[in-house]
């Protein structure tokens, strides 16, 4: 198993293995679909506010682990 340390790593792994799609996780977070789609892919990342919306509306939020 691989240690993911990047945030965006494990918002991206995250988006993958979630059962909703990104249609309506992009929807939720006020986020076009087409952003998240090319983030989830690699293409590209995603802004500031756009990461930070994405997180709340999957619930997520930084613990430090050490």
């Amino acid at each position: 198993m691989q240690l993911i340390h990047a945030p965006s790593e494990i918002l991206k792994a995250t988006l993958k293995l979630d059962g909703r799609s990104a249609a309506e996780i992009a929807r939720r977070s006020h986020v076009s679909k087409s952003s998240l789609c090319r983030f989830i892919a690699g293409e590209r990342g995603l802004s500031t506010q756009s990461f930070d919306r994405v997180s709340v509306s999957m619930g997520l939020n930084l613990k430090r682990l050490a």
